[in-house]
């Protein structure tokens, strides 16, 4: 596996791993609690502990369980970078209603692969449950040709379905189910291919209109409400809804959430939606020099600054996140030839002065990860939070 995909992974691992309830008097225990299942014996279970340098995070249970859908997801949705949004943005717009000071994050474990898998399929009356375009009775004996034509004016927005648990504590040393999180995500492009009788594959790629995607998209989240209700243990709880739009598969960035909405324990039906002013923006590009002017400014000073240091480099692409217009987070990829590590420490310190305050061309309330590799791998890591006085150096080992 790439060296910076473990490195991705050990960075979400800690996030999944940060602060949340306190269920006992040491709040940096990990602390053993049962776990509730109705029907079932009561097991014995560890909360992660708390760790400090990782602020408003969700504690997990220790004895991981995968979620019931682990891994379909990849077969769902086509760009890397969407996977992790979608994961991880859900779980940010989770924290306005299951704050991380009470409840614990766990993989979702009532939406089964299968059910999943029918939702995403088209409606026929193979599968009734699909909830993408119905297929004409006698679909099945349509020329190739006829099939391409009937995919092509009906195509399928419904790309995947994500289920979070949040679960809280239950009376003394348990915890239950206190809340559920879903997100309902929507293709850019609709891809698909018909063989026909001789094996020869027709491969076609329709790009999607968003304004029909996110019409539908409020549509599925009615139906997928009321079929979450008939599930016994989740009539009574609430359920937080954010409605995402992906990238195309070759994108730099992200897609990003529309709207969110939450379902009360009380309620079977979708209420009011909160539209949300959501984007991912790639620096340099097109984009960020018509709408983010002054963050242009910023980065073009920053990348001229890494160019004048370092002729080798390859060059300086950042992804900048944006709430209402504003920016949250700025990541940094800097790929670069090296040829020595001592090369690496230089230019890794380098970086740091840029990011302090006196150099800081960014606003300084913003967090900023620069990531610096090479053609072996990941090299160094520099983190800037603006609540640390100094921003925080990394350099990778080679074996």
């Amino acid at each position: 596996m790439d060296r910076r995909i473990i490195v991705l992974f050990c960075v979400l691992a800690l996030i999944l791993s940060g602060c949340v309830p306190n269920f006992g008097n040491d709040p940096d225990s990990n602390k053993i609690v049962k776990k509730s299942d109705k029907g079932k014996k009561q097991k014995k279970v560890k909360i992660t502990p708390k760790v400090e340098s990782i602020k408003n995070q969700y504690r997990t249970v220790v004895d991981f369980k995968p979620g019931a859908a682990r891994g379909h997801i990849l077969y769902g949705v086509a760009n890397r970078l969407d996977i992790d949004e979608i994961q991880t943005g859900l779980m940010r717009l989770s924290k306005d209603v299951y704050s991380p000071d009470r409840y614990i994050f766990q993989e979702g474990q009532y939406l089964e692969r299968d059910m999943i898998e029918n939702w995403l399929e088209n409606e026929s009356q193979d599968n009734p449950e699909g909830l993408n375009p119905d297929l004409p009775k006698g679909y099945k004996k349509y020329s190739a040709e006829k099939k391409v034509q009937f995919l092509s004016e009906h195509p399928s927005y419904l790309s995947y379905v994500t289920e979070q648990d949040y679960l809280v504590q239950a009376g003394k040393d348990q915890l239950k189910l206190g809340g559920l999180s879903i997100a309902i995500s929507m293709a850019k492009v609709y891809s698909f291919k018909v063989e026909d009788a001789d094996g020869n594959l027709y491969r076609r790629q329709i790009k999607l209109d968003e304004k029909k995607a996110k019409e539908k998209a409020k549509q599925f989240a009615d139906v997928i409400v009321k079929r979450i209700r008939e599930i016994e243990a989740l009539k009574n709880v609430p359920i937080v809804i954010g409605l995402y739009q992906e990238q195309a598969a070759e994108s730099l960035v992200p897609g990003h959430y529309f709207a969110k909405t939450v379902v009360k324990a009380e309620d079977s039906s979708v209420g009011e939606w909160e539209p949300l002013k959501e984007t991912h923006v790639l620096f340099p590009s097109v984009e960020a020099s018509e709408h983010y002017q002054a963050d242009t400014d910023h980065f073009e000073q920053f990348r001229s600054q890494v160019q004048d240091y370092f002729p080798n480099y390859v060059d300086v692409i950042g992804k900048a996140f944006y709430k209402q217009k504003e920016l949250q987070h700025m990541t940094i990829d800097i790929p670069i030839k090296f040829y020595a590590e001592t090369e690496v420490i230089s230019f890794s310190q380098f970086i740091a002065g840029l990011l302090s305050d006196q150099n800081n061309p960014f606003p300084q309330d913003v967090p900023i990860d620069v990531y610096i590799s090479s053609a072996q791998g990941p090299e160094a890591l520099v983190v800037l939070n603006p609540d640390r006085d100094e921003p925080f150096v990394h350099v990778y080992k080679n074996k």
